[in-house]
């Protein structure tokens, strides 16, 4: 776990996604998501900037889609 637990957890989750979806094409838009998710968070925790509406209402809506794409293949 080199790169820390999220990165390693996320790689896991794909992977799964990649057994169990045939084409990957969800695997795909997971790993997207995902990684939308972590720049955004990085930019909340770690830049001195303010964070607008746009960013903020994006960052929601890949949760959303993220959250979904669990729920449909990990029966969450």
């Amino acid at each position: 776990m080199e790169k820390g637990f999220h990165k390693w957890l996320q790689n896991l989750i794909v992977t799964e996604f990649l057994r169990l979806d045939d084409g990957g094409i969800d695997a795909a838009k997971f790993n997207s998501k995902i990684r939308t998710l972590c720049a955004a968070r990085g930019k909340a925790d770690y830049e001195n900037q303010p964070i607008v509406r746009p960013d903020a209402l994006k960052a929601y809506e890949m949760s959303v889609h993220t959250k979904s794409l669990l729920e449909k293949h990990f029966q969450l």
